[in-house]
């Protein structure tokens, strides 16, 4: 089955819509990757002429009404002028937004999942969103809001086929939980953290929709299959790894 892409600049942030205003959350978007496949900041790809990934993201939390966010990013980002000026010069004013760099080379996800939680507004639930998955809608959003205060549950997440999804709303005993972890513990990824943890899978609106709350665009084939031609020309040619060399030479 072949889906179209999802038009979603409708629910942007000048969208007339009602707002529902949940002051005690928050979303940790994670854009902190070294984008060595796609060659460029997934942050900063355009979801259509006017937003970029980060842009769309931003306006999609605030038009759910979440009105604080945090934004994780690598510490080569600092250097990198055009994070700094997407930084300075923000296209979604309405929304509280902290940017923070991560100094750790080695990070991987869940270090940046910890840190980004160390540096937030301090909000009872938070929504972790990969800023690599730009498709999840207001709706999804206030889906997941609506688990809130579900007993028993330590997180909730879309359900995708019968599947945990993304976004991740995560409460405040895992969010305990992640910025100060169990030195006893195994885990090393999110996904083990959860593993013992009782989660909630929240129904999205249809098949389509799950299915795209399903995708991440990591390469520019994968961008080139879900956006429109007249935003492809800000692709690389040919993404470079970290050493210099073409990626398809180095998996050949």
């Amino acid at each position: 089955m072949r889906f179209s892409t999802p038009e979603l600049k409708r629910h942007g942030c000048g969208a007339s819509i009602q707002h529902m205003s949940y002051c005690s959350t928050e979303v940790v978007i994670l854009a902190g990757g070294a984008s060595i496949r796609m060659g460029s900041p997934k942050a900063l790809l355009q979801y259509d002429t006017e937003e970029t990934f980060l842009d769309h993201l931003l306006c999609v939390y605030r038009s759910a009404g979440v009105e604080r966010a945090t934004v994780v990013w690598s510490e080569s980002s600092h250097r990198d002028e055009r994070v700094l000026q997407a930084i300075a010069h923000p296209k979604v004013v309405s929304l509280k937004t902290r940017h923070i760099f991560h100094e750790d080379h080695s990070a991987d996800r869940l270090a940046s999942i910890r840190f980004g939680l160390r540096n937030t507004y301090n909000s009872s639930y938070t929504f972790l969103q990969d800023v690599d998955r730009p498709f999840v809608t207001p709706s999804v959003i206030r889906f997941l809001l609506g688990s809130i205060g579900k007993n028993g549950y330590d997180y909730s997440a879309p359900d995708v086929f019968g599947h945990a999804g993304h976004p991740l709303m995560i409460g405040p005993y895992l969010v305990e939980t992640l910025i100060q972890p169990d030195p006893k513990s195994s885990a090393t990824t999110l996904r083990d953290l959860l593993r013992p943890l009782r989660g909630m899978l929240v129904p999205v609106g249809s098949m389509e929709e799950a299915f795209f709350l399903s995708l991440n665009i990591n390469t520019p084939a994968e961008y080139r299959l879900y956006f429109p031609i007249q935003l492809q020309q800000q692709l690389p040619v040919q993404p470079l790894a970290k050493d210099g060399v073409p990626l398809a030479k180095q998996t050949e």
